[in-house]
C-alpha cells in the first residue's frame, strides 16, 4: 500500500487511539469499523444496480459526490480548535478547568 493510499486510514485511527479514552477506545472503534463496513456493504449493492441503469459515467459521477458530501460532512464535524491530547496532563487540566 502507497503512502496516499494509507494515509486516509492511518492518520483517523491514530488520532483517535491519542485522544479517546482506553476504556471507550474499542467501542468507538467499533462504531467506526460498523460505519466503514456498511458503506462498503451499501456501495457494493447499490454500485452494479446503478451501472445498470444509468451507465458507468453516472455511477462515477454518483460515486464522487457522495465521496465529496462525506468529506464536507466530515470537516464540519471536526472541532475548529485543538484538542489537547489525552497523554499531556497540563493541558487536559488547563483544557477541564483542574479537574
Amino acid at each position: 500500500m502507497s503512502a496516499p493510499a494509507a494515509r486516509p486510514v492511518v492518520v483517523p485511527q491514530t488520532a483517535m487511539q491519542r485522544l479517546i479514552p482506553n476504556a471507550l477506545l474499542g467501542r468507538i472503534g467499533a462504531v467506526f469499523l460498523t460505519g466503514e463496513a456498511a458503506a462498503t456493504l451499501g456501495g457494493a449493492a447499490a454500485g452494479p444496480v446503478l451501472a445498470q441503469a444509468a451507465g458507468l459515467t453516472a455511477t462515477a459521477a454518483v460515486a464522487s459526490l457522495v465521496t465529496l458530501a462525506a468529506a464536507a460532512l466530515a470537516r464540519l464535524s471536526v472541532p475548529k480548535t485543538a484538542v489537547p491530547q489525552r497523554h499531556d496532563p497540563v493541558a487536559l487540566a488547563l483544557s477541564t478547568g483542574g479537574q
